[in-house]
Parts: C-alpha cells; sequence; structure tokens
C-alpha cells in the first residue's frame, strides 16, 4: 500500500485511516429538541464525560458502524442502509486515549474521497445515549445534563459540528457534531397563485393593448388621426410599458424572496448545530430581511422571527419522532410544521379527524397509545470528531 499524509491507499484505490479520533469528552451546546428537554427552544449544555467514552460497551459499538455524507440515522428506527448509500465504515477496534475516542477509519467510495480533497474533512458520530438531567461543573464549564450509555450509529462526513479545532481529517480541520436539518420556507400556494395570476392579467392587459394599437394603425392609413385619438393610442402604449415593470417587479420579489429564504435556511442550520449568541444574531437578521420582502399576499402575513422558526421545527421535529413509533419512519423533513405532520399521520392511521382539528386528534390518539418508550436522544445527535484522512 503506498501512503498519502496519514491514510493508507490500497489497489483498489480504498483508504485507511488509522486511530482517528470520532468523539471527545467535554461540555457541548444542545437545544433542549435536540435532548429531550422540557424547554425545546432553550440552550443546554451537555457534559459528555470519560467514563461513557472510555467504557467497553460504548467503544464496542462504534466498532464496523456506516461511514456516510452528512447525516441520517440509519437502522430499525431510520433509513435502510442501502437507501442512504455506505460510503465506508470504522474500524474493528475503538479505543479511548484521552480525551478522545479512537477508531481505524476505511474510505471505498470515490464520491467521499473527492468530498474530503475539496475539503470537506470534518466527522461527526451519530449514536442512541440517555440523558441525566444533573447539573455541574467540568473543566470550568457548568453543565445542565449528562450523557450515558451512548451506542454509536453511523460516522458522518459534515460541514461543521460543535465540538472544536483538535479533532481533525488529516490536516487538523475542525470535527463536527452531527448536521441539525431545517425546512426551507416557501411560499403558500395562495400566495404563488396570486402571482401567477396577476402575471396572465398583465399579459392579457398587454396583448389587448397591442391589439388596439395595431387597429388604430390600420385606422391611420384610411382616416387622418385626429389628436384624441392619438393621445389614446399613447395612453394604451404607456399601460403596457407599465404592465410590462409590474411583470418585471414581480419576477425580481420572486427572486429575491427566494435569496432571502436561502438565507434564513442557512442561518438557522447554524443555530441547530452551534447555538450561540452570534449565529442567533445572523438568523434574526436572516429573518428581518425575509420579513421586508415585498410579495404580494391574500392577507397580510405575520412577521416571522428566529424563536418562532426554531420553535416550529422543533415542534414539528418532536411530533414526528413519537408519531413514527406508529407509523414507521417517514420523510416529514418535506413537512414545515407539526400541523402537517399530524395530517399525515391521521391519513396513515385511517382516524378521521375534521380540517384543522389533525393536531388536536393525533395528540389524543398518542396520548391514549402510550407505545413502548425506548430511552434514547430523541434525535441522535453526534460528538464531535474529525478524520486524519
Amino acid at each position: 500500500m503506498k501512503t498519502f499524509d496519514k491514510k493508507q491507499v490500497d489497489v483498489n484505490g480504498f483508504w485507511s485511516i488509522e486511530d482517528n479520533p470520532i468523539s471527545k469528552v467535554g461540555v457541548f451546546p444542545y437545544l433542549g429538541s435536540e435532548i429531550g428537554a422540557p424547554e425545546p427552544d432553550k440552550v443546554h449544555m451537555v457534559y459528555r464525560p470519560e467514563e461513557e467514552l472510555s467504557n467497553p460497551e460504548t467503544l464496542a459499538s462504534f466498532n464496523l458502524v456506516p461511514f456516510i455524507d452528512d447525516h441520517e440515522f440509519l437502522g430499525v428506527d431510520g433509513t435502510p442502509a442501502e437507501k442512504k448509500g455506505v460510503q465506508g465504515t470504522t474500524g474493528e477496534s475503538a479505543t479511548f486515549d484521552y480525551p478522545y475516542l479512537k477508531n481505524n477509519l476505511r474510505v471505498y467510495s470515490n464520491f467521499l474521497q473527492n468530498q474530503i480533497v475539496q475539503g470537506k474533512k470534518e466527522l461527526s458520530p451519530s449514536y442512541r445515549c440517555d440523558y441525566e438531567f444533573t447539573s455541574g461543573v467540568f473543566d470550568g464549564q457548568k453543565y445542565d445534563a449528562i450523557q450515558r450509555n451512548l451506542r454509536g450509529n453511523h460516522l458522518a462526513l459534515v460541514d461543521k459540528g460543535r465540538t472544536g479545532p483538535d479533532v481533525a481529517v488529516l490536516d487538523r480541520y475542525p470535527i463536527t457534531n452531527d448536521s441539525a436539518e431545517f425546512i426551507a420556507m416557501e411560499f403558500t400556494p395562495e400566495q404563488l397563485e396570486q402571482l401567477r395570476a396577476l402575471i396572465r392579467e398583465m399579459l392579457a392587459e398587454m396583448s389587448a393593448a397591442a391589439d388596439e394599437t395595431k387597429e388604430e394603425e390600420t385606422q391611420d392609413q384610411e382616416d387622418p388621426v385626429t389628436t384624441e385619438e392619438k393621445e389614446a393610442v399613447e395612453e394604451v402604449a404607456t399601460e403596457a410599458e407599465a404592465a410590462t415593470e409590474l411583470i418585471e417587479a414581480a419576477a425580481e420579489a420572486v427572486e429575491e424572496a427566494q435569496t432571502a429564504l436561502e438565507e434564513v435556511q442557512a442561518a438557522a442550520e447554524e443555530v441547530k448545530e452551534a447555538p450561540t449568541a452570534d449565529s442567533v444574531a445572523k438568523l434574526n437578521k436572516a429573518m428581518a430581511k425575509l420579513n421586508k420582502v415585498k410579495v404580494i399576499r391574500a392577507k397580510p402575513a405575520p412577521a416571522l422571527d428566529s424563536a418562532t422558526v426554531i420553535k416550529q421545527i422543533a415542534a414539528r421535529d418532536a411530533l414526528a419522532e413519537r408519531l413514527k413509533k406508529h407509523v414507521g419512519v417517514f420523510d416529514y423533513q418535506s413537512m414545515t410544521s407539526a400541523h402537517q405532520v399530524a395530517k399525515y399521520g391521521v391519513k396513515k392511521l385511517g382516524i378521521r379527524a375534521a380540517d384543522g382539528d389533525e393536531l388536536a386528534v393525533i395528540e389524543g390518539y398518542l396520548q391514549a397509545a402510550k407505545p413502548e418508550t425506548v430511552v434514547t436522544d430523541s434525535k441522535p445527535r453526534g460528538s464531535d470528531t474529525a478524520t486524519k484522512l
């Protein structure tokens, strides 16, 4: 095998990286929605202790787990591995060398290798765990909860994380935790239909104006043009020009709104991954920009703020986690609210519910059903680590 930096490449082009950190002891920020805390939009500091990472059962659980691009929980409670696409694996001899949990890595796919070569080198494990809501201090940092009984599910190559710059791939890039997901907000169907209707109306007016102008020109060839007729033609031309400007303005508004939505999405992802004062301020700024975008609405839409967005996402995720125990795994990430999750749930379960009452009905059903409780993180969160690829 020939060696490049800290990786080895065999005759098949597969990579091997030995003794790579994939998790770390420390105190890290999590939103309450990530750890099943009563206050879903509050930031909680969570302690990952040495005795848990060094536990033989924890170490064994991180042996031979799938290595994938970006997080997606795999297996019986998540996506089938073959559907996600496994790009490599961890080794079979995980060790603990304070403060890191380490393991060997194998990378089989050209896709993941290219991602790493292009600079995506941060690692993040995903795992089930229990949360003990006990406060304390570790290394001068206060914490609100402790992670217990970590059991590995997969290792992901990610863009950003929460651990720090000391665990990295090859050139010591920062390693990160699992990436939180954020559903991009879009125009409502009513808003889009209004835009389409406006454009159709403008086009019709322009077409009619053009026909009238052509008719006037034909008459000009037969009869002298009066001052009144000339003014009428000029008025029609002015109206057609104004209609064109309105169409261009509508198109610009749509483009501006789409750009603002993308900025909100990116900022919200940062908040979910690392909810610091800076990331929250960035999200607030993006939300303010979005709220200033002038779009055509049948009714004035209420202004959105970052706290509302985070709370809506947390409520959607929490309900989906509870519901999937009854209906199986489903793509709730394409849904923008808990109400949409509830509408899916009543339909899937065959429960009758009046329009608008789906959330109350599904809550009642879940309360009564009381399925067997699995004591794990509501949304598996990985630690922070990187590869020495």
